[in-house]
């Protein structure tokens, strides 16, 4: 699917009949959170926009590992982002390992 990316971002009304959605999805390399993150696109954005979103976001599949990628969405969608910016922000820090712990404000530990 990632060769048709180019075309599909230009001619974003083919991609829910284009063939090499489907091989994704039968593959399972298009997931139920990538179609989440598409349907909440549409409907926040419209169908072309959305879908430009969408476009967007798989091509970050490119620069990141497909888990952090899809953590990246269900993440954004938490907060009801469908950014395809926030997506990327939130697959790279998937793939960080974290230097110290992260210790909400207002709570405190105790050293013995």
């Amino acid at each position: 699917m990632d060769h048709y990316l180019e075309v599909l971002a230009v001619k974003p009304g083919a991609m829910p009949r284009a063939t090499p959605l489907a091989a994704a999805r039968k593959a399972g390399v298009f997931t139920p959170t990538h179609d989440q993150f598409w349907v909440e696109a549409r409907r926040q954005l419209g169908d072309r926009d959305g879908t430009r979103a969408l476009i967007k976001v798989l091509l970050t599949h490119r620069e990141v590992p497909t888990v952090a990628v899809t953590t990246g969405i269900a993440n954004a969608l938490t907060v009801g982002s469908v950014a395809p910016t926030v997506v990327a922000i939130e697959a790279r820090r998937a793939t960080e390992t974290p230097v110290a712990p992260v210790i909400p404000i207002g709570t405190h530990i105790t050293v013995e």
